[in-house]
């Protein structure tokens, strides 16, 4: 048997009962309504690889061009599969957000799309030309109904043995970066890169007292960040990989009623969920007190917290608005696509480090702790230490390693999670990734 070097393969070698409940969509009451067990998801990326396969699509770009939805899950997991690159894009609105995907379209050039027909029908009502010329794969999730029931699909996966497993050194993702620090770049990410990064999360964040069956359908992570981002992605990933169920939400439920994703945490006890600083401030601001005396948090223990500076004023009033429904798992982390995701974390069980620095010191990029009630002192949140099998080193201005403490410098990370580079070859690379580092080779990521 080959080893478990890919996702598809840790998949399919270390399965969970076919009956569990691996992936629902939440309806308008924050609960699952429809859902796939883990049987049914892997059997389901089998059967759309074999098509994918049959196209000859292995080593080239499918756009998924997918809402928060089932779709989107079995889409992802088929291209992992069959060796196809898979593209996170995100559909167009009434309001805009068409110019991003028709950049990505341009540049990624894809060789199919693969979605719903709604979503389909979505693109070609806002954006009539964006597809033009490209084949297209439809799939519709065949979703169990799960108000009510008390039993899912129980389906044994099969193995398809003429769809080649791909090597773990070909690319298996296209992570378009956020565009927070420079224009959007395409991350090139392996599959060896999708695997290290998805099992140090595992790792890290499994929690051995979680239930998964859709008899007691509790646990598990809730998401409502989109799925075209690394953050929404690899909880989808991360939960499949902790064998628990992901709830996915649409990021519009979220933006026009906070209360709907906490709401969803209470409804199906959720263990993981998370979002940038920002959600967390407007839960805040949006949620009155009588929606949060109805809430309990309590199952919630890692509540991640990265994709924008980590405000302590914000970490501060989220405790207290709701630490009596029960919270107490603030975890601050840091990533970026070109590490796949996760760099730092906080480790579960240690203390919400917030640390108070002089202001004038970090002015004059020196970083020194001083008392709270000081005058200069300003907050930071640290983000925890490097997740297993990586590390980190620090790179002032000039370019010279910093070995000590207290001193301002530019992060340097490398480890299997570590992308080979971009998409558009070398010179996009070349101030990026560093061969080595004080003899150490890499390559290192210049973050």
């Amino acid at each position: 048997m080959a080893s478990v070097d890919t996702i598809p393969r840790l998949l399919h070698d270390d399965p969970a009962p076919p009956a569990d409940l691996a992936v629902t969509a939440l309806g308008r009451d924050d609960r699952p309504v429809r859902g796939l067990g883990r049987g049914m998801v892997l059997q389901e990326a089998e059967r759309l690889a074999g098509r994918l396969h049959a196209d000859g699509l292995a080593g080239r770009t499918v756009l998924i061009p997918e809402r928060n939805g089932l779709e989107y899950v079995v889409a992802f997991l088929a291209c992992l599969r069959m060796g196809a690159i898979a593209v996170t894009a995100h559909q167009p609105r009434p309001g805009g957000g068409g110019d991003r995907l028709a950049a990505i379209v341009a540049h990624s050039r894809p060789a199919a799309v693969v979605a719903g027909p709604s979503a389909l029908e979505t693109i070609d009502r806002f954006a009539p030309d964006l597809l033009a010329g490209i084949p297209r794969v439809e799939y519709e999730a065949p979703a169990d109904p799960l108000e009510g029931a008390t039993t899912l699909t129980a389906l044994v996966p099969t193995i398809d043995p003429s769809i080649p497993w791909p090597a773990p050194e070909a690319i298996g993702l296209l992570q378009y970066t956020s565009g927070s620090t420079r224009d959007p770049s395409p991350a090139a990410l392996s599959h060896a890169s999708l695997l290290a990064n998805g099992t140090a999360m595992r790792d890290l964040f499994d929690d051995p007292g979680r239930t998964r069956s859709i008899g007691e359908a509790e646990g598990g992570i809730v998401s409502w960040m989109p799925l075209y981002h690394d953050m929404g992605l690899w909880m989808v990933l991360t939960a499949l990989l902790m064998k628990v169920p992901v709830h996915l939400m649409e990021p519009e439920a979220f933006v026009m009623r906070p209360a709907r994703w906490l709401r969803a945490i209470s409804n199906t006890r959720a263990v993981h969920s998370g979002g940038p600083c920002s959600a967390y401030e407007r839960c805040v601001e949006k949620i009155d007190a009588d929606t949060r005396a109805r809430l309990d948090l309590s199952s919630w223990r890692y509540a991640f917290n990265g994709a924008e500076p980590i405000r302590p004023s914000t970490l501060a009033r989220f405790q207290a608005a709701f630490g009596p429904c029960g919270f107490t798992g603030m975890t601050p982390c840091y990533g970026l696509a070109e590490s796949t995701l996760v760099v730092t974390s906080r480790v579960p069980g240690t203390r919400l480090g917030i640390e108070r620095i002089s202001a004038t010191a970090l002015a004059d990029n020196r970083l020194v702790r001083c008392a709270e009630d000081d005058e200069d002192a300003l907050g930071v949140t640290t983000c925890g230490p490097v997740v297993s099998g990586h590390e980190l080193r620090v790179l002032d201005r000039s370019g010279a390693l910093l070995d000590r403490d207290g001193i301002i410098g530019e992060l340097c990370v490398r480890g299997p999670s570590v992308t080979r580079g971009y998409r558009q070859g070398p010179e996009a690379d070349r101030d990026t990734f560093v061969p080595s580092l004080d003899g150490v080779p890499g390559p290192w990521l210049r973050t």
